[in-house]
């Protein structure tokens, strides 16, 4: 039989617990999806530090990628980590910044962008190098590389493709430590009333 000080310390704990993974410091993971005619993608994106107000580092991007036109299907590797500034592709056809503006939703510039591998790269069959940046106004293009074709689609100019992310509900934890709590705080009414 727990007494009440100890009861009220497990409550304690619990919204410890609750707070410390509370929004506010944990790592906000947006579901993504793309399409297009013949494109297909989905997976998690992983924010990391903010660099501004709303501006954050892309810490990890993870999913499958398909163009059936193009012969590109597979797992998204090899997630390039946003150093905080404009950097060149691997294979030096592309900027990226892996930077996400997450106001008023999740959106890339259209001067980087997000940059993936499919498959391992531009290098290896089925596989791509993969970038997906705004188009200046309010829209996605995205650019592929592979070893059939170094660029694709050509000329300067993307695929036009829908992206939609949305961020899965991050007070999950904080409901789960708060319904502890009131369990504990509920016991202890009870073995106050006993008493």
């Amino acid at each position: 039989m727990l007494t009440n000080k100890r009861l009220s310390f497990f409550v304690l704990i619990a919204l410890l617990f609750a707070f410390a993974v509370s929004p506010a410091t944990a790592a906000t993971v947006y579901d993504w999806n793309v399409t297009s005619a013949t494109i297909n993608g989905s997976g998690t994106l992983t924010l990391g530090d903010e660099v501004a107000t709303g501006v954050f580092k892309i810490n990890d991007v993870t999913g499958t990628f398909s163009d059936t036109a193009n012969d590109i299907n597979g797992v998204v590797t090899d997630p390039f980590l946003s150093n905080g500034g404009t950097q060149t592709s691997p294979d030096g056809l592309y900027f990226f910044d892996n930077i996400a503006y997450t106001t008023p939703g999740l959106t890339f510039s259209n001067s980087g962008g997000l940059l993936f591998l499919v498959n391992g790269g531009a290098s290896f069959a089925n596989g791509a190098e993969v970038n997906i940046a705004g188009n200046g106004v309010g829209g996605y293009q995205l650019w592929e590389s592979m070893i059939a074709s170094p660029y694709l689609p050509g000329s300067g100019s993307g695929y036009a493709v829908e992206f939609s992310a949305s961020a899965p509900e991050p007070g999950t934890l904080l409901m789960f430590g708060g319904g502890i709590a009131l369990v504990g705080l509920s016991k202890c009414r009870r073995n106050a009333r006993k008493q």
